[in-house]
């Protein structure tokens, strides 16, 4: 996997990063058809981690394992950034469009910036408060708070929006651990202390699928969740930080929602209207805006769920 990750230009290990993500939100919703969002988180995280903590012992040595006291930290980490996390995410997609899902986790940037001036560590500035009121109106224009309007679709966003304020914080929060620690090894850490959280949550959840009962469909779009979207989208993720800013590696979150909405019309029968057209927009510039305002956000997870 090194080896073929050195000789891969960054710009394309980027590209390929976000179309794993991008289709994964189209392969979550296939397999959410037919195992329950609780069992299926559980299943994600504890197989990622079953693959992404031996590959980080074997890429980053044992050297790299952090010491008690990160370790305890990372434990009450992956709370945010992995349970919480994950078990809003499908939660959310469940019940949302694939389009939905995707814009409100492209405003993660913003609300990592907005957390970060109400807790001291960013100082505010015109383009970062601008970007700030884009993008979370763009976020409550999804939510239809102009017509007061409640049903499934508002509830999976409101999940979903939970699971972009639960990751945002972790990534708040874990700036001071993940700065001195090896992305890889303590990504695998993460997903090993959120499937232990997962198992605990949903492991009689697991053990109710019945396996022989899935469609070949749940089976492959399952396998792509964990392997492509999961396994392989963090690997390319992780070389890329060894190689570029941590802000441009952000920066390609913009071609998630473009190829999920795309899924969504052609695939399953979703509209392109007025409405999300304008909150894509405003999204879209509230996340431009808070780069260009010279921040270098922490990217220790790429970002698809």
């Amino acid at each position: 996997m090194t080896a073929v990750t050195d000789r891969m230009p960054v710009a394309g290990m980027l590209a390929l990063v976000q179309v794993l993500f991008g289709i994964h939100y189209y392969a979550a919703k296939i397999v959410l058809a037919e195992i329950p969002p609780l069992a299926w988180a559980t299943i994600r995280v504890t197989a990622a981690a079953a693959f992404l903590l031996p590959i980080a012992l074997l890429v980053a040595g044992r050297r790299a394992i952090p010491t008690r006291g990160d370790l305890l930290r990372l434990a009450g980490l992956s709370v945010l950034g992995v349970i919480i996390n994950q078990l809003c995410f499908v939660q959310g997609l469940a019940r949302t469009t694939l389009s939905h899902s995707a814009l409100i986790n492209c405003s993660i940037p913003v609300l990592t910036l907005l957390l970060a001036l109400a807790l001291g560590q960013e100082r505010a500035a015109p383009r970062k408060i601008l970007s700030i009121v884009l993008a979370l109106g763009g976020v409550l224009a999804l939510l239809r708070v102009d017509r007061m309007v409640w049903d499934t679709v508002t509830a999976g966003d409101l999940l979903t929006l939970v699971n972009a304020c639960s990751f945002s914080l972790f990534l708040v929060l874990s700036r001071p651990v993940l700065a001195r620690l090896d992305a890889l090894m303590a990504t695998g850490i993460l997903f090993a202390f959120g499937s232990a959280g997962m198992l605990a949550l949903g492991g009689a959840a697991v053990f109710r699928v019945d396996p022989a009962a899935l469609s070949p469909a749940a089976w492959g779009w399952g396998i792509y969740t964990v392997l492509g979207a999961t396994v392989v989208a963090y690997l390319l993720n992780y070389a890329a930080l060894r190689r570029v800013e941590s802000s441009m590696v952000a920066l390609f979150i913009f071609m998630q929602p473009l190829l999920a909405t795309s899924l969504d019309i052609w695939l399953l029968g979703g509209t392109w209207g007025l409405r999300l057209a304008l909150a894509s927009g405003a999204i879209l510039t509230g996340v431009t805006l808070s780069f260009l305002a010279g921040r270098r956000p922490v990217t220790p997870l790429p970002r698809g769920a």
